[in-house]
């Protein structure tokens, strides 16, 4: 697994957990520490530029281990949804992410093909424990 794209997905997870104001929900790794309180302290103007850095890492290295996707919100909740499908230990992994109207996603939506799962209804939370035990 790409740890540069791993690093990139924990640390915007972080990042819209300070900008929910959400008390710190994981503990990273010593070698992440800095960087996640520095994206949580950011919030929300941190996490699409962290976003958009996995994406582009994923996207140059065709990493198996993750894909990407990026898709309007039907639901309208926000402009754009951006997901992850990351497999770990063959299993399968999701982390998703809400976008509100940053423009820099619409290339993505004509480039990325949809996953062939669903959305798994699980916190990305979840996922970004899981990825920490890489590092």
């Amino acid at each position: 697994m790409n740890k540069k794209a791993a690093k990139n997905i924990i640390l915007a997870q972080m990042a819209s957990d300070g900008g929910k104001w959400c008390r710190l929900q994981f503990d990273v790794p010593q070698c992440l520490k800095a960087e996640a309180l520095k994206a949580f302290r950011a919030g929300y103007s941190a996490k699409d530029e962290l976003l958009e850095r996995a994406c582009l890492i994923v996207a140059r290295h065709h990493d198996p281990d993750i894909r990407f996707f990026v898709t309007e919100d039907k639901q309208g909740v926000a402009k754009f949804i951006i997901y992850f499908d990351i497999k770990i230990d063959g299993k399968r992994w999701q982390a998703s992410f809400h976008s509100f109207g940053v423009k820099r996603w619409s290339k993505w939506t004509k480039s990325t093909v949809l996953s062939r799962g669903n959305w798994d209804h699980k916190h990305s939370r979840e996922t970004c424990i899981e990825l920490c035990k890489f590092f």
